[in-house]
This record gives C-alpha cells, structure tokens and sequence, in this order.
C-alpha cells in the first residue's frame, strides 16, 4: 500500500524521508524514481515538489545529494554495464530467461539506447572523470613545450662557447656579454 501524501513532516519524518530518498539515489535511483519506491514500500517520503523545497532551501541538503549522486554514477556505470552484457536479466541455472515476458529486453537496440542514457547521465553528474575528453588548448595542435625551447637555447649557447673556446683555446672573460660569446 502506498504511504499518503503529506504536506507537515516531523523532523523525525523529514530525516527519515531524506535519508530514504539519499540511500536509493546513491544506489542510483534519481529522486523521482527514489520518491516513488518510497511511496510503493509505505516509506515516509514527501513529494517531489516539498522534496526540491527542501533541496533548494537547504545547503547541507544540496550537498548530500551531490555526495549521493556522485557515488549514484559508479552504481549507473555498473548497471549500464550489467545491460550489455545481458546480466541484468533474471536467469534460472541452465541460463534461460525465468521470465518469458523479458524476451523483448534482449532487443539490442533497447539495451543499447538504455546503457547510452546511463553514461549520458554519469557525464553530466561527473564530467571530469566520464566527460568527453576535449582539446581545449592546442586546436589539435603539439604543444609547444616553453621549457623545452629553453633548454634548447642554453645548449645552443653553450655549444657557441665551446667553439669559440676551442677555437681560440682560451675561456672567455668573465666580463664578456652574451653577444661578444655567440659573435
């Protein structure tokens, strides 16, 4: 039986609802479909609108979903994962379907497009670590290392040097400029 719909919560019920909704996104459930699982298992969840009321007037709230959200993408990976390989299928010991109705989940373009939103939704939560890797910098160019060039210039100029030393087997003056060595 569903829980009723509640507009006044207790603190006690708040938290536990919170802490309902926080565990299956973390689990990777987005809100709406942690809210409804609540609701299906007689959970005290509020609705989605007092949820994001909460959300957006709370600052430990927007961070704990985040936090949630985060570790939710590693469990999105995986189950994007268990798609295409077809684990995520209930199987009996000789590896037929238990279900006969699951058949059309076998359809490769259903899971396809299943596991894509999945990685669609892990790069948008976490860009850094599942986001497209993009050339922002060198246009595809090499990069010119700066360091590199330096180097390149100092054994240039010591190279000048050691010609002129050997030419005239005598060390420059210490007063010498930098011009008077590589002229």
């Amino acid at each position: 039986m569903a829980a009723p719909i509640s507009t006044t919560y207790t603190p006690e019920q708040r938290a536990e609802g919170i802490a309902f909704v926080l565990d299956q996104v973390t689990a990777g459930a987005s809100v709406a479909q942690a809210i409804a699982a609540g609701r299906k298992a007689g959970k005290c969840v509020p609705s989605k609108a007092v949820f994001w009321v909460w959300h957006r007037e709370s600052e430990e709230l927007q961070d704990r979903l985040a936090r949630a959200r985060l570790a939710g993408v590693e469990a999105q990976i995986e189950d994007a994962i268990d798609i295409l390989d077809g684990t995520d299928l209930e199987r009996d010991e000789d590896g037929k379907l238990r279900n006969p109705d699951d058949a059309y989940l076998m359809d490769t373009q259903r899971a396809k497009a299943r596991a894509h939103a999945r990685f669609q939704r892990a790069m948008m939560i976490a860009p850094r670590k599942y986001g497209p890797k993009i050339d922002v910098t060198s246009d595809g160019q090499k990069l010119h290392d700066p360091q590199a060039g330096t180097a390149a210039a100092v054994i240039d100029v010591l190279s000048s040097v050691a010609k002129r030393v050997g030419d005239s087997g005598a060390l420059p003056s210490p007063s010498s400029t930098l011009d008077d060595l590589l002229s």
